[in-house]
């Protein structure tokens, strides 16, 4: 069974288990082809443009707005622990294209993963509702896709 449990308090968090190992999760979070296929915050495709998985090096995730304009995601990784934790900036947008922080922790539970999600460092509350809509669509479908990785 899944479970979602959403806070708000500076930022975002969200939270959820999976019934898959820690290893799949993550890496269903480190592979380009992996992110592709669930990363889709309201449910608008995305195309890993550039991806560097080393603390230091930077994703672009691309994506084309409802106006037909395409934009992007982009971010360092700060902290990379297999399988336990991912640190990354994040700019868009959808932040004013500011640097904000993501920070995914992966904890075993029960025989499966439980993924907390932090992402703080907003300048505007109205930051905080669109990211808080944008993850609950994203983590919803890595949840249907995660038994593949």
């Amino acid at each position: 069974m899944c479970e979602s449990k959403l806070q708000i308090s500076p930022g975002v968090m969200v939270k959820r288990t999976f019934p898959i190992s820690r290893l799949k999760v993550f890496r269903a979070w480190t592979s380009p082809q992996a992110l592709e296929a669930w990363f889709k915050p309201f449910g608008i495709e995305i195309t890993v443009g550039y991806f560097d998985l080393r603390v230091g090096g930077s994703f672009r995730f691309d994506f084309q707005q409802l106006s037909h304009h395409t934009s992007s995601i982009t971010g360092t990784y700060l902290e990379i622990v297999e399988p336990q934790k991912l640190a990354f900036t994040w700019s868009s947008p959808m932040t004013g294209d500011k640097d904000t922080l993501v920070t995914v922790q992966f904890e075993e539970r029960d025989g499966g993963t439980e993924v907390i999600l932090t992402h703080s460092r907003f300048l505007l509350d109205k930051m905080i509702e669109k990211h808080i809509q944008g993850w609950q669509t994203a983590i919803e479908e890595l949840g249907r896709v995660i038994i593949f990785y």
